[in-house]
């Protein structure tokens, strides 16, 4: 005889994860569309791509269940590694040109 109904735990499972998916995606798209609105400052730019690489954290954990334990560390590593690079570039950057305006970035101003 088939059942129409479903345990409660069954269902606190399947729409936890989709809240996750859901919430993860709107991260990611967040970002970058804030990233693509933006055009001062490199910081923010740093901030918006460190909000995409939380997103795709997220999915990672709502995607994939049984593996996500190392690939939730491993793609926190990349991204621990990513921001600590892009901040000392920031610095030496912000100390060579003064400030963390992409408007230094250009190459044809001389």
């Amino acid at each position: 005889m088939v059942s129409f109904f479903v345990e409660s735990s069954q269902l606190v499972g399947i729409s936890s994860m989709g809240v996750m998916s859901v919430f993860s995606f709107s991260m990611f798209l967040g970002g970058w569309l804030a990233f693509g609105a933006q055009f001062k400052h490199i910081l923010s730019a740093l901030l918006c791509v460190e909000v995409v690489l939380v997103g795709v954290l997220g999915g990672i954990c709502a995607s994939v269940p049984v593996f996500s334990g190392y690939l939730f560390f491993y793609v926190l590593g990349l991204g621990v590694c990513e921001s600590a690079l892009g901040l000392s570039l920031l610095v030496v950057y912000a100390r060579s040109h003064g400030s963390d305006m992409f408007k230094g970035l250009d190459s044809t101003s001389g």
